[in-house]
């Protein structure tokens, strides 16, 4: 497969034609990246910075967009993507860096036929303190929206997550849904998680769901009994439950790029 590397010194980047795009974001106040219409791209977005960052995203007429944001920051990221008509997006994001960071992301499905699915996977350890809030913003009929977090906790890490989507009054049979798990490695996380619903619309299919549990000790007996150490078992948990990532992409070649991100910076 073929990568098309983006070094550019601006903040607007316009993709023309269909392909595969690296990001490698370093030392930007904020960047925005416009698909225009009918193309096909891959971004694979690595934001690698200690400084506040705006990311933002534009999915012209009748484009798909799958992407990929790694971040490794302790700052403050806000991302704003913009839908059009039959504009799809598909992202995942993984925070896998140390320490304390906050992220804001807002999604707005603009016109008609937008379908969005976005996918978070926090990892947090040690002291860790974590902050996201997603906000998915139905403004036209038929649009749709798939919301999905999952989250990784160990030791005294932190974590606090919004997940809120709005349909507006007029947006009918548009479909906004939720799915949060978070998974408990020791006794003294703390996990707070709240899904939101806003609906001004009768004629709309809306869900969310929630779980938090500890790991299941019998896996961990198991995989041990098999020879692992008690790192390694926990390890092969971890990846095999953020492998749900790769599913963002439908090459098997990129969905192995996020497989080995995801084992080299999980931390564990």
């Amino acid at each position: 497969m073929e990568f098309k590397q983006v070094i550019t010194d601006t903040n607007e980047v316009v993709l023309q034609e269909s392909g595969t795009y690296l990001f490698q974001i370093t030392d930007h106040a904020q960047i925005h990246i416009q698909v225009k219409p009918n193309l096909t791209v891959n971004l694979l977005v690595e934001i690698d910075q200690k400084e506040d960052l705006q990311v933002s995203i534009t999915v012209e007429q009748d484009a798909t967009c799958r992407a990929f944001l790694m971040h490794n920051t302790q700052g403050y990221i806000e991302e704003t993507h913009t839908l059009k008509e039959n504009a799809s997006l598909y992202i995942a994001t993984a925070e896998l860096s140390r320490g304390t960071m906050s992220h804001k992301a807002t999604y707005n499905l603009e016109k008609s036929g937008a379908t969005l699915e976005a996918r978070y996977a926090y990892v947090s350890d040690e002291e860790d303190r974590k902050e996201l809030h997603v906000y998915a913003d139905h403004q036209s009929p038929n649009t749709s929206s798939n919301l999905e977090l999952y989250g990784v906790m160990k030791k005294n890490a932190k974590l606090k997550a919004e997940v809120s989507s709005h349909i507006v009054n007029g947006a009918h049979q548009a479909a906004a849904h939720q799915t949060s798990r978070i998974l408990n490695f020791d006794g003294n996380v703390s996990a707070e998680v709240s899904p939101i619903l806003l609906i001004d619309e009768d004629d709309v299919s809306a869900s969310h769901a929630c779980s938090m549990g500890a790991v299941d000790e019998n896996h961990l007996y198991y995989l041990q009994s098999r020879g692992l150490s008690a790192d390694a078992a926990i390890a092969l948990i971890v990846n095999g439950y953020l492998a749900v990532l790769a599913e963002t992409f439908t090459e098997a070649e990129l969905q192995e790029i996020i497989l080995e991100e995801i084992h080299k910076k999980a931390g564990v």
